[in-house]
């Protein structure tokens, strides 16, 4: 922001919402920050599969491509979790190694692969999108705006209804009906998989009141994008802050903040939703 703030201008996706939830995912685990286009290829595969699995088109390469780039970057976790080993470091990857150590019945070194390579990448690329939606929604609705502006106090209002409203991940992991169901006129089969649209439950107007009204006042608002139960997800508080943190910061340092165009374009994705790019002035 410092950067941006001289120019008068920034591309709000490249400049902040991308570098912000990266910088703090590798720091967690210990990472080298060279280490982002590593776990972005593998961001990239996963995405693919998701979309290949709602659209039911595989490309002849696609699962080849995806073992071989989640092997590669599995052998380099495996690695780095072997130097690690009898160290002392506060980064999590370093916690998880001395957990695997003392209860190695517990997590496989697989395991543990998979684990850091999942919260990783579910790290950067869920909530930059979130960041760019929760901007987007706020300028485009200059009343809402208006109010937190006034009211610091709503802040966490714009995080909840924003990942409401339009939340950086539009479908769930793969979920496996338990019993046979009838939903929509859909007969779903006992062990059935499905693709469940967490947008469509965040307007599910027999929850929400004017489900498609941007409310950051909206109370309760138990919005489905971090899941529930068991399903709820691992990174939920995380994220939370830093979506806190660049709303606050945001409206700390750009009072006069707008959207430099109307013709935002938007990614073509059933998994992901967020603008390809977000250009923004003061």
């Amino acid at each position: 922001m410092d950067h941006a703030a001289t120019s008068g201008e920034m591309e709000f996706l490249r400049d902040f919402a991308m570098p912000l939830p990266t910088t703090v995912i590798l720091d967690v685990f210990g990472l080298d920050h060279r280490d982002y286009a590593r776990f972005s290829a593998v961001a990239d595969v996963i995405i693919e599969c998701y979309e290949a699995a709602g659209s039911g088109h595989f490309k002849d390469d696609l699962l080849e491509r995806s073992d071989r780039q989640l092997g590669s970057c599995a052998e380099y976790v495996m690695t780095l979790a072997e130097q690690r080993h009898g160290g002392d470091g506060d980064d999590l990857l370093s916690e998880l190694v001395r957990a695997q150590a003392a209860a190695p019945e517990r997590m496989t070194d697989v395991e543990l692969a998979s684990m850091l390579m999942f919260i990783v990448t579910a790290g950067f690329e869920t909530t930059m999108h979130s960041a760019c939606n929760m901007v987007y929604h706020l300028l485009r609705n200059p009343d809402q705006l208006e109010l937190v502006r006034n009211d610091r106090s709503l802040v966490r209002g714009v995080v909840e209804e924003s990942l409401r409203y339009e939340p950086g991940v539009c479908i769930s992991s793969p979920r496996y009906a338990t019993e046979d169901m009838q939903i929509g006129g859909q007969h779903i089969r006992r062990g059935d998989k499905c693709l469940i649209s967490n947008h469509a439950a965040n307007h599910d107007p027999a929850v929400f009141d004017q489900p498609n009204r941007f409310d950051i006042t909206r109370s309760p608002n138990r919005q489905m994008s971090f899941g529930r139960g068991r399903h709820t997800c691992l990174g939920a508080h995380l994220a939370r802050l830093e979506l806190v943190l660049t709303l606050e910061a945001v409206l700390d340092r750009f009072p006069q903040l707008q959207l430099a165009t109307d013709d935002v374009e938007w990614i073509g994705s059933h998994v992901l939703r967020g603008p390809t790019a977000l250009p923004l002035r003061w």
